[in-house]
């Protein structure tokens, strides 16, 4: 595996974070560019442990992921050689041109949160574990990149440490349990794609100064509630607060009259009650018009009932009264009769 190395030129250095250093580099071999990742090894991540996790990592293939190009190491140090895509980091497009739309900024989530649920979902389990705006590029046919593969963890690799240390992170954007060195799980990817969201509607970047993050509403008044509220459940400190998967999260931003309901206490796992956390005002409506319809048809036929009867001729009861009369012996004599 060492002699890999010499394949590979490192030209200058791209972005450096808490799990290594990424590198522009040069493929000896085929004269094109790549992207080099050299890791952080530690005590806690011990370079056998980053080679395994790394074996999983390679079998990721989403159209938004970077291509593993190859794995090597060389003395103590492990390498990771990925696709090179040219363009512009979230960062540098808000930096330049401030806050996206409502719209912009619902569609960018909506694919970075395409990626994660394809992680989330593998058989393995992955994490992407550092989201933030330097990680979501742009490339020059204007299609959403999720670059730095080196940043995804298996749930199995999770399991095995001990700990998640905290420096492994990007301030602002990671979730609280990374941030104090806990287990992490796919909800800690979703506080981190609702601090890019927030990130890009408000123009405001968490890890620099002055190093907070104001409530959505205070930067932009005129941002829609349900957008305002979804956005708030995502970085929630308790995990369990936030929204139990990606999914749930872009279903309400894209239907945003859907009703979301909170975790039913007594089930053992929200993800037991996927199929209840949705109702569909949709639906509802369907059922009134449906009503409304039946009621005026019951309406209209009543009123033919009535039309049809008052058109009827009428019988009316006639009582007749006899006229009497006594002659002079005294008998009894009808002279005649009366009709009313």
């Amino acid at each position: 595996m060492e002699e890999k190395a010499k394949n590979y030129v490192i030209l200058n250095e791209i972005a450096e974070g808490g799990q290594g250093i990424v590198y522009k580099g040069l493929d000896k071999r085929l004269g094109r560019f790549v992207a080099i990742k050299r890791f952080s090894v530690t005590e806690t991540m011990p370079k056998e442990r980053i080679l395994a996790n790394l074996a999983e990592v390679k079998n990721c293939f989403h159209p938004a992921l970077p291509m593993i190009l190859d794995i090597y190491s060389e003395g103590d140090e492990v390498y990771l050689v990925m696709e090179f895509i040219k363009g512009m980091t979230l960062t540098e497009y808000v930096e330049l041109n401030g806050p996206l739309s409502v719209a912009d900024a619902i569609k960018v989530t909506e694919k970075v949160g395409d990626v994660l649920s394809y992680l989330h979902s593998r058989k393995s389990g992955m994490i992407y574990s550092d989201l933030k705006p330097d990680n979501v590029l742009i490339d020059s046919e204007k299609n959403i990149r999720l670059i730095d593969t080196g940043s995804i963890i298996s749930l199995k690799e999770i399991r095995e440490r001990k700990t998640i240390e905290g420096n492994l992170a990007s301030p602002g954007f990671t979730s609280p349990e990374q941030m104090e060195g806990k287990a992490i799980s796919p909800r800690s990817d979703i506080f981190s794609l609702g601090a890019l969201l927030h990130f890009m509607l408000s123009g405001e970047d968490p890890s620099k100064p002055p190093y907070i993050r104001r409530h959505l509403r205070e930067c932009n008044k005129s941002l829609p509630g349900y957008l305002v509220s979804a956005v708030e459940k995502c970085l929630e400190k308790d995990d369990n607060k936030r929204f139990p998967t990606v999914e749930s999260f872009i279903e309400k931003l894209k239907n945003p009259r859907r009703n979301y309901i909170p975790i039913i206490p007594g089930l053992s796992s929200p993800y037991k009650q996927e199929k209840l956390i949705f109702v569909s005002s949709g639906k509802r409506v369907g059922a009134l018009a449906l009503l409304t319809i039946i009621l005026i048809t019951c309406v209209m036929f009543s009123a033919k009932a009535l039309m049809s009867k008052a058109n009827e001729p009428l019988t009316k009861s006639v009582r007749v009264h006899e006229l009497e009369a006594t002659d002079q012996a005294g008998n009894r004599i009808i002279i005649g009769t009366l009709k009313r």
